[in-house]
């Protein structure tokens, strides 16, 4: 029987033949490698990578900035342009800042889209359009998807909107003299009478200013991102819908304005960091090379099969398949996951998650063995805890009767926990022999630990403990202190 470490390389050789073959994104892949930022190099869930492409199809000349220097090259005499600047991690400098002014006064037109929850952007805010972004979170009690993610309604000329804002704040305005807000500010969006949206209309420029940048990012631009991070819709999104619209506002239709992205002020990847990466520089070099030579094997395949009967393609195949096999059976070796960034925020508050004899500082350093027996002692913590806090056995989970009374207990969450409970169990059964084998099984078991022990924290909030040290709710080790 081939082995989970074999069944593993085999996924990854697949995937890597199936990329020669797929589409390539109209955005290229291209060092610095923006990983953590919005930039629209990063791909991953909170990158601006899909809001670039949506650009692109629209039919936009889209440019990314990345030296400052160059807005002299890209806006000429009589240019109309737009530049959008989403969650920068650097501030603007006094330098930054003139070259801007001095790229107004030559334009015909001159838009701006600033969307930014922090303060990094009030430089430019304050000079532009003498406002700021306070950097006090939004936090709405009644949102249907947690206090952190409000729901508002936001209004472009006559057509409503319905957003979901991910960690937001307010938009302060300081004006210059009475009236001002009035003469130049049109609200779009507010929420306790906060801005939260404001649309600037001055002689020289304008520009529409977002206290939230999550609007643009790739969670709500790229569906299966949006059905992993909300799987169910209380209310409709239409963050990207949105997006659109603004970015059309802001052009007034008019597709010959150049659309600059400022992407300057993003931190990127170091040369220290790119090197504990699973695929370091020579990685990429590598990996071009390795493309090459499958596209010539694969045509030197073709055109043999091309010229023998079907029942030799038939038996051709089956001998690829089996050489196949051999191969990565005999490199089936030691091998490991490490997920650089998993989409939770709270994962971080892994690296110092205590249980019972084992403190896990990395989770990167743990082996197989090392999760599965953490895993299975977490089951046994969550069982233990059920049985005395609820009279709940979850070895008996399935049955109707506590399946019933599970669901009373964990409500809207029950679905999300019982998943948890079910895997928990199979890697506990797993461990102690009760099982030969995890169906189906699991690949990056990093990975699982991360989401099961997240899972599990959500379980133990609901029985009155916690495993992350949260103010004011019992560890379990006082939990199991009791039992």
């Amino acid at each position: 029987m081939i082995s989970k470490k074999t069944f593993a390389i085999l996924l990854v050789l697949v995937a890597f033949i199936a990329s020669i073959y797929a589409p390539l994104k109209i955005l290229p892949i291209k060092l610095p490698i923006y990983y953590y930022s919005s930039s629209p190099y990063n791909t991953l869930w909170n990158g601006t990578s899909e809001f670039y492409n949506m650009l692109k199809e629209e039919g936009y000349e889209v440019y990314l900035l990345n030296s400052m220097s160059d807005i002299n090259r890209l806006v000429k005499v009589n240019d109309s342009f737009l530049y959008i600047v989403i969650a920068p991690d650097r501030p603007f400098t006094l330098d930054d800042i003139k070259l801007l002014k001095e790229a107004i006064q030559r334009a015909h037109h001159a838009s701006f889209l600033i969307a930014d929850e922090n303060i990094t952007s009030n430089s430019l805010l304050m000079t532009l359009f003498h406002a700021m972004i306070s950097g006090l979170v939004i936090k709405d009690p009644n949102s249907p998807y947690g206090p952190l993610f409000p729901v508002v309604k936001c209004k472009i000329n006559d057509t409503e909107y319905t957003l979901v804002l991910n960690i937001a704040s307010y938009i302060t305005l300081i004006p210059r003299h009475p009236g001002f807000e009035e003469e130049f500010f049109r609200f779009l969006c507010t929420y306790e009478g906060k801005p939260i949206v404001v649309y600037y209309m001055g002689e020289d420029y304008e520009g529409i200013i977002i206290s939230d940048s999550s609007i643009f990012i790739n969670q709500f631009f790229k569906e299966e991102y949006l059905n992993e991070s909300v799987p169910k819709r209380f209310t409709s999104i239409e963050n990207k819908q949105f997006a659109i619209d603004i970015v059309k506002v802001l052009t007034h239709g008019d597709k010959e304005y150049k659309i600059i992205i400022d992407c300057l002020h993003y931190k990127a990847l170091g040369i220290e960091t790119l090197l504990g990466l699973p695929i370091p520089p020579i990685g990429l070099i590598i990996s071009m090379f390795l493309t090459m030579m499958v596209k010539a094997l694969d045509s030197m395949y073709l055109s043999l099969l091309s010229q023998l009967p079907l029942i030799m393609k038939f038996i051709a195949l089956l001998l690829i398949l089996f050489l196949a096999y051999i191969i990565l059976k005999k490199l089936g070796g030691k091998h490991g996951f490490d997920e650089g960034i998993y989409r939770r925020i709270e994962t971080s508050i892994l690296l110092e998650t205590e249980l019972p004899s084992r403190r896990m500082y990395n989770v990167r350093y743990l082996t197989k063995k090392d999760i599965i027996e953490t895993l299975a002692s977490l089951y046994e913590i969550l069982r233990k805890i059920a049985l005395k806090e609820l009279n709940l056995d979850f070895m008996k989970i399935d049955e109707e009767n506590v399946l019933k009374r599970f669901r009373l207990i964990f409500k809207e969450k029950s679905d999300r926990a019982l998943r948890a409970i079910r895997k928990l169990r199979k890697i506990y059964e797993y461990h102690i022999g009760k099982r030969k084998f995890i169906w189906p099984p699991i690949i990056f078991w990093r990975r699982t630990l991360s989401k099961l022990v997240l899972d599990s924290e959500m379980i133990l909030e609901t029985m009155g403990a916690t495993i992350m040290g949260k103010p004011g709710v019992k560890g379990v080790e006082y939990r199991l202190r009791k039992i």
